[in-house]
């Protein structure tokens, strides 16, 4: 009797050693996003996110823009919304472009915590992330599957790149890591929370709604994937009610924002699907995969094949996590085939929900051979650091890991240049600008014209229009990409070599100068004035 009580006792010491464990990883994922977070409204992604949260914190969500109202040149409305935003049903406004589940969570960080607020939400997310794999791994193998499980999550580029990013793609996998663990659990009060985080990670991500079947069909069989009796409908009910919340918020931000709850935010969204796209997803995500991670984790398809062997403290493989984990990988490779085809390996952040089922079965399998294999603790406790190196192996490419913690560096220049230009733009400036016109339109509240989108042939007479219009017009341009682009593409114009001074260049890895347009003619005449240098970090 004193050596069974013995037993469970080393049994509850490795358990709560293992949640210990996790604790930490998640933890630490956290804290590394936090630590190397890109505190940076950048590009279209992260501005267009963050811009939207403070556009929902203070009920703004319909910005003026002036310029649409008289403005004669092609897709003049078009072209005066910055990135992130669209123009709004009424002429004259610019509403925000990207589904609002993420943007909510933000408002709400950010009237807690300011502007540091909203760049908190991936990290944090990535930490539950990390921690709810280990939960399901957990269940479907025991401990040792759900930590190898984790430290794949927590080591993975692709998460730790849109952890210290504040992006929708970890938030997102997070809810639906979150609603499969509570599928798994019996009872009403599991399936109503399960139904409450689908609705927000529909309003995260939209098109990853048909995800909702999983937690649906393991409510409606108790977490078993068998049929069970009838009281089960009533915990299907609780999430059906809860998860229809999330469409519904949906249609409710389309119409408010677009016009009718039937209009995407992104423009000829209708397009963006089309099966010609499949072959070419087929082979850039397979490619991706085995670049980023190799075929190792892959071998986790087959745990249900390694049957874990009852007693010695060891854990039958629950076929119910496995089947779903299946079915989460089918469905979010099915539903981004068809998309536009990407091919460099940050975009495999589409199957991130897949990648995470993926680690849950490899580490299942792993776990699941160590105890078909050794019986003896000492022994099972080899196995498993064996079984961890191997899991580190899994990760490929420790290189991609690196960039993804020093991103921070390259953006630093964003956030210094928009609050320079905040403080000393001209009132009556417009700002021309190709990829920051979103983060411009953040920190320094001008209106901006957006060099990707006008004609090459009509950028003289759109600063022409400006001029005569009574506004200053100036130009923002990336040193590395954007300058020689915009001498490609507006060979034509005589702005073409900015052969003029700029008012300042802020420098870290790369560069970002800011020309006023009338100083080419001050700068003829013989006028000179300062370089104001800006060097974030140093």
């Amino acid at each position: 009797m004193g050596g069974s009580t013995h037993g469970l006792g080393g049994r509850d010491t490795r358990r709560r050693a293992a949640v210990l464990a996790a604790l930490l990883l998640s933890g630490l994922s956290t804290a590394a996003g936090i630590r190397f977070g890109v505190y940076s409204a950048n590009y279209a992604d992260a501005s267009g996110y963050v811009a939207a949260a403070r556009s929902w914190a203070t009920g703004d969500l319909v910005r003026p823009a002036p310029l649409q109202l008289w403005a004669s040149w092609p897709h003049a409305a078009e072209t005066g919304a910055p990135l992130g935003f669209r123009p709004g049903p009424i002429l004259g406004t610019n509403v925000p472009l990207y589904p609002a589940g993420l943007s909510w969570l933000m408002a709400a960080a950010e009237r807690v915590g300011g502007d540091y607020g909203p760049f908190v939400i991936a990290p944090a997310l990535g930490g539950v992330l990390v921690f709810v794999t280990f939960l399901l791994g957990r269940r479907a193998g025991g401990s040792a599957a759900g930590l190898i499980g984790a430290a794949l999550v927590a080591t993975s580029p692709i998460v730790l790149l849109h952890t210290v990013q504040p992006m929708s793609d970890v938030p997102a996998t997070a809810c639906w890591a979150c609603a499969w663990y509570l599928g798994l659990r019996r009872g009403v009060g599991a399936a109503l929370a399960a139904g409450a985080i689908v609705a927000l990670a529909v309003a995260i991500r939209p098109n990853l709604a048909p995800l909702a079947i999983v937690p649906l069909a393991l409510i409606l069989t108790g977490g078993e994937l068998r049929v069970r009796r009838i009281r089960y409908w009533l915990g299907a009910a609780a999430f059906v009610a809860a998860a229809a919340c999330g469409p519904m918020l949906v249609a409710w931000t389309q119409l408010a924002l677009y016009g009718s709850p039937f209009h995407f935010g992104y423009p000829g969204a209708e397009s963006f699907f089309d099966a010609a796209n499949v072959p070419a997803n087929a082979r850039n995500y397979w490619n991706m995969w085995v670049d980023v991670y190799g075929l190792a984790p892959l071998l986790g398809l087959a745990a249900r094949l390694l049957p874990a062997q009852r007693g010695g403290g060891c854990q039958p493989v629950s076929r119910a996590v496995v089947v779903s984990a299946w079915v989460i990988v089918a469905l979010n490779i099915g539903l981004y085939l068809a998309f536009i085809p990407y091919d460099h390996w940050p975009f495999l952040r589409f199957l991130l929900p897949a990648s995470v089922a993926v680690f849950v079965l490899f580490g299942t399998a792993l776990a699941s051979l160590a105890s078909l294999m050794w019986s003896t603790p000492r022994t099972r406790i080899g196995v498993l650091l064996l079984a961890l190196a191997v899991a580190a192996t899994a990760v490929r490419r420790p290189d991609l890991a690196r960039y993804s913690l020093q991103e921070w560096r390259a953006h630093q220049v964003i956030p210094a240049m928009g609050k320079y230009l905040a403080e000393t733009l001209p009132r009556n400036a417009v700002v021309l600008s190709f990829a920051h016109s979103g983060a411009i339109a953040h920190y320094s509240g001008a209106d901006v014209v957006r060099l990707d989108i006008i004609e090459p042939a009509t950028l003289d007479r759109i600063v022409e229009d400006l001029q005569k219009g009574g506004l200053e017009p100036v130009l923002v341009l990336d040193g590395f990409l954007e300058r020689p682009r915009f001498a490609d593409r507006f060979a034509d114009s005589k702005w073409r070599r900015l052969d003029w001074p700029a008012r300042a260049v802020a420098t870290s890895v790369s560069d970002i100068t800011y020309w006023v347009v009338s100083d080419r003619t001050r700068h003829l005449s013989g006028e000179r004035w300062p370089l104001d240098h800006l060097r974030p970090g140093s």
